[in-house]
């Protein structure tokens, strides 16, 4: 729900791709190079996720973050410096854990949370 709300076909704001939106570097070898095929998209993005969270000693926050572009560090100016960029949509969304953790996580619509909105900029 909070990458596509569950749509194959989705497209981000900076070219992420299907239903667990995957950034199209994580496309290779997917099947007649559709980055979108259902299997795949999620296979690659089931992987990524675990992948992060072994790297992140099981820290399922922080691995839900970085799924999202986060990093440790990170702060509010370089996380939004996108805005001013050919791709304002390629800036990290300042609500995504609020909206996933209080939001999708417990059956309420995500989109409605946050305090930033800063993708709204876009």
């Amino acid at each position: 729900m909070q990458e596509s709300t569950c749509n194959p076909s989705a497209v981000g704001g900076g070219g992420e791709q299907g239903m667990f939106q995957i950034t199209v570097d994580k496309c290779g070898g997917a099947p007649n190079g559709d980055c979108k095929e259902v299997n795949f998209n999620m296979r690659t993005a089931m992987k990524y996720f675990s992948d992060t969270l072994a790297s992140n000693g099981g820290d399922a926050f922080l691995s839900m973050g970085q799924y999202n572009g986060w990093q440790r560090g990170m702060t509010f100016a370089s996380a939004t410096a996108a805005q001013y960029s050919s791709c304002c949509r390629c800036q990290n969304n300042l609500d995504y854990l609020h909206q996933l953790t209080n939001g999708w996580m417990q059956g309420f619509n995500g989109n409605n949370f946050g305090t930033y909105f800063n993708l709204r900029t876009c």
